[in-house]
């Protein structure tokens, strides 16, 4: 039944109760209280879809790296973007009630804050994953070359000692 009700508002019955929670605290007099804890909600559904869209990612990417393909660099552009449109969609979303319940653009001001700081933590963890894998890959790379470069010099040495001599094991001149 749940499901389907979720399904059907868009809305999960916790968020819904946890609007009407809110809203009674601010009627009761402690709307700030009220928008803190709403704005905590909030914050941890973004902490929550970011994890759980970074994990998925990651092991799509490392599962990538495994079969010999180099990690998608664009996964991390993916990972930005749904991030930020999360922050959008819950602005989308709540600002209405929000203001409503809250009293006004200050009440979103301090969502959009604490949003601020809840998404630079997560954007800072995905590049900060990003700049691993790149310096990983770079060093691969170089590894890969030197030893390229170890082999074709290798090659290019000359395997007997009558290299410069002529005929006879003279030194010919020029």
């Amino acid at each position: 039944m749940y499901e389907s009700y979720d399904a059907y508002t868009g809305q999960s019955l916790l968020t819904l109760s946890l609007c009407s929670f809110c809203k009674l605290i601010a009627v009761i007099g402690h709307a700030e209280e009220g928008l803190a804890r709403f704005i905590a909600y909030l914050c941890n559904v973004l902490g929550n879809e970011a994890r759980s869209d970074f994990e998925a990612i990651m092991a799509n990417v490392s599962a990538a790296q495994i079969g010999g393909e180099s990690g998608d660099e664009t996964a991390y552009v993916a990972l930005l973007q749904r991030l930020f449109g999360v922050v959008a969609n819950i602005f989308q979303r709540y600002e209405k009630f929000i203001v409503g319940s809250f009293g006004g653009p200050v009440a979103v001001l301090q969502l959009a804050q604490s949003m601020q700081t809840e998404t630079e933590s997560h954007a800072t963890k995905i590049v900060i994953h990003f700049m691993k894998t790149r310096k990983v890959a770079q060093l691969v790379n170089k590894i890969d070359l030197e030893v390229n470069l170890i082999l074709y010099y290798s090659n290019l040495q000359p395997h007997s000692q009558t290299v410069g001599t002529g005929e006879a094991g003279k030194v010919s001149s020029a």
